[in-house]
């Protein structure tokens, strides 16, 4: 695949950091549960948070597939920590989207430079894909709006310093009630529930929010009051393609260690006559990472035109996580028994990769996205 200068820049810059600080200690800190907040604030320095920012708020002004390449190779070495900065940007986005210049320069500044770290707080024990049915209330009173509710699945919340979360305001019918609002982490009513123990990605934190009269400023209001759905939905769209990324690499992980049993059992020798099976294991992973990477890059060229990318995010999501847990399982046959162990790394791509199928919208929803955007588009096609 060619590469503008500056993707094989981001590429490079992303791939060195992985590799040289990074790999050393993803095995200790894995299996310790250690979240990976040092490497968070080395990203920050090195621009990576950033890339897709303007300069005006700590970024550097790159296009949409530079960051899914850095993602990509972050996440090849680590999964836990290319979750983690999925998480922290899902809780810059919205800041970006819809916050005041006040609210920028605030907040979004440090997030961007990584001297503070972001989490997004959507998801209830009622409401998880249906966003809309969020529960938890927040009622303005005195200058500040009260909140009452619960967030579960929220990453990063045992550290992070800012929150983005929703909160229903008019008691309305269907969405238009939902609103967006920015929380500090030492905010009164604020309280992090326990960390979850999960199936895979265990440095990656994942733990609630308790939000028991959590008393928040005016001036904190993400955008207008009631019309948060929009917000959330814009920043949903962004984090998909962020998915993407990261299961690109574990993808792509996957794979690199099928080659490497194939060259170690020397199956390139006599590839045609006894291993016609392995080849062709060998030969559709290769090619559905090929295309794997072809959608996202179409996703990020259509999100960087500032067109809908509605669509063009879902499928990508949606084709790149189902292609990170197919690699996984088809390596794990492959390579076998050994697979299983701790000795490869293969057992654990494969635990990893199965939140890319749930997370940020399952699978399921996604085929709904992508077949009401596509329909949308094939009605207006017969109008015309």
């Amino acid at each position: 695949m060619l590469l503008t200068k500056q993707q094989k820049r981001w590429q490079d810059l992303a791939r060195q950091f992985a590799q040289t600080e990074v790999k050393p200690r993803v095995d200790e800190m894995e299996k310790k549960g250690e979240f990976p907040l040092q490497f968070m604030k080395r990203l920050g320095e090195l621009g990576i948070l950033g890339i897709g920012f303007p300069e005006q708020y700590g970024g550097q002004n790159a296009d949409s597939f530079s960051f899914i390449l850095a993602v990509k190779e972050i996440s090849k070495v680590w999964a836990s920590l290319g979750l983690s900065i999925g998480a922290h940007l899902l809780g810059a986005n919205p800041i970006y989207f819809a916050g005041t210049e006040e609210q920028k320069k605030r907040y979004l500044i440090p997030l961007v430079r990584g001297e503070s770290l972001g989490a997004f707080g959507l998801t209830e024990p009622s409401s998880g894909s249906d966003a809309g049915s969020s529960q938890t209330s927040a009622v303005s009173e005195n200058g500040v709006y009260a909140l009452n509710g619960r967030k579960i699945f929220t990453t990063s919340a045992s550290y992070a310093s800012t929150y983005v979360v929703s909160a229903l305001t008019i008691r309305a019918r269907e969405k238009v009630g939902i609103s967006a609002f920015i929380l500090e982490r030492n905010y009164p009513g604020l309280a992090i529930a326990k960390k979850e123990e999960k199936l895979g990605l265990w440095a990656s934190d994942t733990a609630g929010l308790i939000l028991e009269g959590c008393r928040v400023p005016k001036e904190n209001l993400l955008g207008d009051e009631g019309k948060g759905f929009r917000v959330f939905l814009q920043t949903l769209n962004a984090g998909r393609l962020g998915i993407a990324g990261w299961a690109l690499g574990i993808a792509e992980a996957a794979f690199e260690q099928m080659l490497e049993w194939a060259e170690k059992n020397e199956i390139k020798k006599d590839l045609m006559n006894n291993h016609e099976w392995e080849a062709g294991m060998i030969a559709e992973s290769a090619t559905k990472l090929e295309a794997a990477l072809l959608l996202t890059q179409e996703a990020c060229r259509v999100k960087d035109t500032g067109e809908l990318y509605i669509k063009e995010a879902s499928m990508a999501k949606y084709f790149v996580s189902s292609l990170a847990v197919e690699t996984c399982d088809l390596a794990l046959k492959l390579i076998g028994a050994s697979a299983l162990t701790n000795d490869l790394p293969v057992e654990r791509y494969f635990r990893d990769a199965k939140l890319g199928e749930i997370g940020e919208g399952t699978s399921e929803i996604q085929k709904l996205v992508i077949a009401r955007e596509v329909l949308r588009k094939s009605e207006k096609l017969v109008t015309v």
